[in-house]
């Protein structure tokens, strides 16, 4: 990286601080056959957010013509994170760079190409900061990116674990979105879309027996205690996309079974129950989870687990006088009530199917219908 004057440091070694002439980070940032190098921006927690009203006010920066305000002056810069920093008076040699903070800023750079930055004499901010261990790296990029207004899982996109589920659900012909509006960006088709929120609720529902925190407060499998129990990175990986089949799955039976303005208030419940009923588990680990990646549920499963649900829903809205479904839906009283009717299902002892036929309607259940996502 070429700079426009010599860098600053510290006492500590391995950080600077430099401003690069747009022309030349722009040249940074482009590969060889004139793109914008992705490959620098892996360990962002974001993709490009399109035309926001931040991204426009950038654009329109790099547009002016006023030669009197640099452009560093008007941008917070960028923050590059590399395994090693060798500086040679106004050069830098990077080794792995990798643009933890900045992509916004970068994009838009990179679009106004139509008026070329030779005769552009503004710079940008750049800080380079040498981290050779994963655990240094983490912590930069987090510390870099808190001071925006990100939601718990965007901070978690660079964790190993989600990239291994991002890989993992690829060969299952699902796109990952660990990192925002990644896919969606690509063009890649919502339906196959799964949103790392989304897998927090999948997760909370069917693995941790929580509907009611996936229905209300889906962020607090991020907090710290929580996160490290559910994503784990020595879980199988078909856990996770067994999670998220089953919960697409309730919400796509639920459509058509009740509408769509029911599937917010019992999709989670009915995930919760379909994750005992298919496993045989009151409690299903992740082993047991995993298993349900090949499998699938029939709609008289379903609409038998629906009917526990709607009975219990009907009795805690005669007793507590809770006319809103979602009221009911975040209410972990309700989930331990749906939970035992849960467990009466799977010993044979509800009311909705003979004990006789328990354990064959549960088998029986496996297999049969299409899985809402199909494979590539």
């Amino acid at each position: 990286m070429h700079l426009a004057e010599n860098p600053l440091s510290t006492d500590i070694a391995g950080g600077y601080v430099a401003v690069v002439r747009l022309a030349e980070y722009e040249k940074f940032i482009t590969g060889r056959h004139g793109e914008l190098d992705s490959t620098l921006f892996e360990a962002n927690v974001r993709d490009y957010e399109g035309e926001t009203i931040v991204n426009k006010s950038i654009q329109e920066t790099l547009e002016s013509t006023d030669t009197s305000e640099d452009f560093w002056w008007l941008n917070n810069g960028v923050t590059i994170v590399a395994s090693r920093v060798q500086p040679a008076n106004k050069v830098l040699e990077l080794e792995s760079p990798q643009i933890v903070n900045g992509l916004q800023t970068s994009t838009e750079i990179y679009k106004r190409r139509t008026v070329p930055y030779q005769s552009d004499r503004r710079s940008i901010l750049v800080k380079i900061i040498e981290a050779n261990d994963n655990a240094a790296r983490e912590r930069i990029i987090r510390a870099t990116n808190s001071q925006t207004a990100f939601g718990p899982s965007t901070l978690r996109a660079t964790d190993r674990v989600q990239r291994l589920i991002e890989e993992y659900l690829d060969t299952q012909g699902l796109y990952y979105e660990r990192r925002r509006r990644y896919y969606f960006n690509l063009g890649k088709p919502v339906e196959r879309i799964v949103s790392i929120d989304q897998m927090g609720q999948a997760v909370l529902s069917v693995l941790a027996q929580m509907p009611h925190i996936a229905r209300s407060s889906p962020s607090k499998i991020f907090d710290q205690g929580i996160y490290e129990l559910v994503f784990r990175p020595d879980h199988e990986l078909a856990t996770y996309y067994a999670c998220i089949k089953i919960l697409r799955a309730a919400g796509d039976f639920l459509v058509v079974d009740g509408g769509v303005g029911v599937v917010e208030d019992f999709q989670y419940h009915l995930a919760m129950l379909l994750g005992i009923a298919l496993t045989g588990h009151e409690q299903p680990g992740t082993k047991d989870v995993a298993r349900l990646a090949d499998e699938d549920f029939t709609t008289s499963t379903a609409r038998e687990l629906l009917k526990l649900i709607q009975e219990e829903y009907a009795k805690a809205n005669r007793s507590k006088k809770i006319l809103m479904l979602d009221g009911l839906a975040k209410d972990a009283l309700m989930t331990e009530r749906i939970l035992q009717r849960g467990h009466d299902y799977l010993r044979g002892t509800s009311p909705q199917i003979p004990s006789s036929q328990r354990g064959r309607q549960i088998k029986r259940s496996v297999g049969r219908r299409a899985s809402s996502n199909p494979r590539r």
